[in-house]
């Protein structure tokens, strides 16, 4: 059974999961930043551009190899790392 959302239930939602990936990059020692138009958000308007509904973050390659590795550690009920080494039927080039 889906819900339809509104917006501002859209974006709790992809801040809860910055939120989490935010503990899980602490937990580890995990170096990330905002970038493009979350870090313009954060900066400008305390939070989303208001016709922006993602959340883009970088890193390096050693700490997304990490970031990857800790993911499957953490098994988390709800949040899952879509990326091509995680799910076969994921084919997109950057990682969710």
């Amino acid at each position: 059974m889906s819900k339809n959302i509104d917006s501002q239930e859209y974006k709790q939602i992809v801040n809860d999961v910055l939120a989490y990936t935010d503990s899980v990059c602490q937990k580890y020692g995990i170096i990330y930043y905002l970038a493009y138009g979350s870090l313009l958000g954060a900066v400008r308007h305390k939070g989303f551009i208001p016709w922006d509904d993602d959340v883009d973050i970088i890193m390096d390659r050693n700490n997304f190899e990490r970031f990857i590795e800790c993911m499957r550690l953490e098994n988390h009920e709800y949040y899952r790392l879509m990326w091509l080494t995680e799910q076969k039927e994921y084919d997109l080039p950057l990682p969710k």
